[in-house]
């Protein structure tokens, strides 16, 4: 459940940031126009819906398994590490059956993954060490209901 739900959410990101671009082409990323108000206020349900009625308790049950963190035995990667390195694998392969359904699927798939790729470097870079420690708001899910 939890990984259908993380790959369900991430594309609809992308419908969402597709569809909304053009509505957002001005320096506060805000609605620019008055008539596009409506998609944009359904846009922020969204991702508060996705955020805090969805992500904060699938988040919260993740963490509760006991076959991460000090419960895993010999390999000890926290959470936060398994569910870094699963969206690396998951989101950032070339390929994907999803994207292989048309071309105009392909192109927005490649330039969200370019998008995806961005923040991961980013926060790879940034956040290498604490990513093992970790915070329950610093992981890369947390990141992009923040865009």
């Amino acid at each position: 459940f939890f990984w259908v739900w993380v790959h369900d959410m991430l594309k609809d990101s992308i419908y969402w940031r597709k569809k909304l671009k053009k509505f957002l082409e001005n320096e506060k990323k805000k609605c620019g126009k008055e008539k596009y108000n409506k998609q944009c206020d359904c846009f922020q349900k969204w991702v508060k819906q996705k955020k805090e009625e969805e992500w904060t308790p699938i988040k919260t049950h993740f963490y509760k398994q006991k076959n991460l963190g000090e419960d895993a035995g010999f390999i000890n990667f926290s959470p936060y590490y398994v569910l870094e390195e699963h969206l690396k694998l998951q989101f950032l392969k070339k390929d994907s059956e999803d994207s292989a359904e048309d071309s105009q699927s392909r192109d927005d798939y490649a330039e969200e993954m370019k998008h995806l790729k961005k923040i991961l470097k980013l926060e790879n870079e940034n956040t290498l060490a604490v990513v093992n420690a970790g915070t329950e708001e610093n992981t890369t899910i947390d990141k992009l209901l923040q865009h």
